[in-house]
């Protein structure tokens, strides 16, 4: 196959020019088991966008491309290539998008057979059809404004159990948090029908990547080519996409996201794309936010120690920015990075963009929402790889630091300004788990080096731990012993970072701190403390 395809199963529009016969659709059938419990007959899925006549095409340059004989001829043999993946996989359910039901119906009966039911929607251009000799259909339901449509089945395989299954058409919208809500919607309906697992799956229009951060192909679709223009592409480049696929819900009420394969449109096989990317030359490395409704997102810490949705939280707590959107995001090969929305193009997004644009790997965009609810707004976003998040976090920490002292009136050009400051860096400090952040911090703020009072840089390490002593004094005089332990513990990390590590001397003044909190009674809040200070030499070390 051509290494300039964008899977091995996506002819390249020249292809195309060559030989239309090579043309099924610019998205890929994909195949999916469903688990639905111990010692159950697991469900098994075929997801699959038809690409309806003469619309937009990730294969053509124009619209017009086919008349209706030539779309008889690509349904066909997708209807056959669909009933041999039934023979080879056992598919008990076939879901199809942007399809055009009164082409499809008939090739569609006559390749499945009598045994399967056809449910066909052409007001939203879908097609849902199941195996009657497994399901009784129990309820069905179109919901025209999500293009989502519900069947409550009966399944005979499995002592009569109710199962839901959702087949979705997505709305486009390049924010993957909407989907993620609807998602959850369709799938908690389950509680109301009686369904002991809920499944949605289809081509969402948003985009999934899978969990793990292996580099291989995710391409299960390429852009429509006439959009080239306002994706900043050349004419004729064919831009991968990666948004088909889907979850399910199990009786305890978790959410899994599905694994898929792909399919041959002809054959039914599974063709799995195992080129390497320099194999697959330009392999589009564009970052974008990807679907984080799986349940192990809600414990899988992105950046300081936090998950994705818990940094969402601080964020928009640090800088009062409601619309901050964090999501893990990944490129056509499973590259993967923490995605950030800003509302604005603000000072934050600024900074980070002063300070991080350089730095290999990062990319910042402006994102324009496709929801109704934004009305076309126009966010700020930065995409960090996996492997640089503290940089980006450090960033964001020097930042609002920063912003805290200037808030304060105080300017870094005043002589013995670090008295004043340091009281107002303790809570900040308390923040860094890592010395050469706070070593950082100083240089980029002028604390320590700086050194209105003469060069010596001893001197301005002597002169910072008394201001960071004081404060500390200040604290143990009201007896407040969550205050004395969190001073001594920040003075600890600066003695450590303005001492080039020298962890003993810092460690002394940690243990000093401890006794102070013991003196007040509370040894437990600054054993605590120093076992997090422990962590954070050993994050050091």
């Amino acid at each position: 196959m051509p290494a300039s395809r964008r899977h091995l199963l996506f002819p390249t529009p020249e292809e195309i020019k060559n030989d239309q016969a090579k043309a099924y659709s610019d998205h890929l059938p994909i195949l999916s088991t469903v688990p639905l419990g111990d010692g159950k007959e697991p469900l098994v899925t075929v997801s699959l966008n038809t690409l309806g006549p003469s619309a937009a095409s990730g294969l053509h340059d124009q619209r017009a491309w086919e008349d209706d004989k030539g779309t008889r001829i690509r349904y066909k043999a997708m209807a056959q290539g669909l009933a041999k993946a039934i023979e080879i996989h056992g598919v008990d359910i076939i879901a199809l998008q942007e399809c055009a039901t009164d082409l499809m119906t008939t090739l569609l009966q006559e390749a499945l057979g009598h045994d399967w039911q056809i449910m066909e929607d052409d007001s939203v251009g879908m097609m849902t059809c199941y195996h009657s000799k497994r399901f009784n259909l129990i309820n069905t339901e179109l919901v025209k404004a999500n293009r989502v449509r519900s069947l409550t089945l009966e399944d005979t395989m499995n002592d009569s159990m109710f199962v839901d299954f959702h087949n979705i058409w997505g709305l486009y919208n390049p924010f993957s948090h909407d989907m993620e809500a609807q998602f959850h919607k369709f799938l908690q309906q389950k509680k109301n029908t009686g369904a002991i697992v809920s499944v949605m799956i289809g081509d969402t229009n948003s985009r999934i990547a899978p969990l793990h951060r292996r580099v291989i192909n995710v391409t299960t679709g390429v852009v429509p080519l006439v959009f080239n223009d306002e994706n900043g592409a050349l004419p004729g480049v064919q831009i991968p996409d990666y948004p088909d696929g889907g979850f399910y819900m199990d009786a305890s009420n978790t959410i899994f996201q599905l694994e898929t394969q792909p399919l041959d449109y002809v054959t039914g096989k599974i063709v799995e794309d195992n080129r390497t990317k320099e194999e697959m030359g330009d392999y589009w490395s564009e970052y974008r936010m990807v679907m984080c409704l799986d349940s192990r997102y809600q414990r899988s810490c992105a950046v300081d120690n936090k998950t994705i949705f818990e940094y969402e939280d601080y964020l928009k707590d640090q800088t009062g920015d409601q619309q901050i959107i964090v999501r893990f995001a990944a490129n056509c090969v499973n590259e993967k990075a923490v995605a950030i929305r800003f509302a604005v193009r603000g000072n934050l997004i600024n900074y980070l963009h002063k300070e991080l644009h350089q730095v290999p790997g990062f990319q910042f965009r402006n994102v324009q929402s496709t929801s109704s609810q934004d009305a076309g707004q126009l966010f700020s976003c930065v995409f960090c790889p996996l492997d640089k998040v503290r940089l980006l976090h450090q960033a964001v920490l020097i930042f609002q630091t920063k912003e805290i002292i200037k808030s304060k009136g105080f300017s870094f050009d005043k002589q013995d300004h670090d008295a004043k400051i340091v009281p107002l860096l303790v809570d900040r400090l308390n923040e860094f788990t890592n010395v050469e952040d706070i070593c950082d911090l100083f240089k980029r703020i002028g604390i320590g080096y700086k050194n209105n009072a003469g060069s010596d840089p001893d001197f301005a390490k002597l002169r910072h731990r008394k201001h960071f002593s004081l404060f500390g004094e200040k604290y143990r005089e009201t007896n407040d012993t969550f205050k004395i332990a969190q001073a001594g513990i920040a003075r600890a990390k600066a003695i450590l970072a303005m001492n080039d590590y020298a962890c003993s001397d810092a460690e002394n003044v940690a243990y000093e701190y401890v006794f102070s909190c013991d003196i007040h009674r509370n040894k437990a809040r600054g054993t605590q403390e120093l076992n997090d200070f422990h962590h954070v030499m050993e994050l050091n070390s």
